[in-house]
């Protein structure tokens, strides 16, 4: 798969939201997919794969 210029355009909020219940208040996904923003070269799967990767522990 080739990469993509843009990560959030293949970044779904919805499944990082879904995935990740414990975070999904307003927002978590928009602000999930800000951090993605800053991947870039990504392949799509790649930005699924980090939706759906477990979140590190809060501090």
């Amino acid at each position: 798969m080739e990469a993509v210029d843009n990560p959030a355009e293949v970044f779904d909020a919805e499944v990082f939201e879904a995935v990740h219940p414990e975070v999904a208040g307003p927002r978590a996904g928009e602000q999930m997919a800000a951090l993605v923003l800053r991947m870039p070269g990504l392949t799509p799967q790649e930005a699924d794969e980090v939706a759906r990767r477990p979140l590190p522990p809060a501090p």
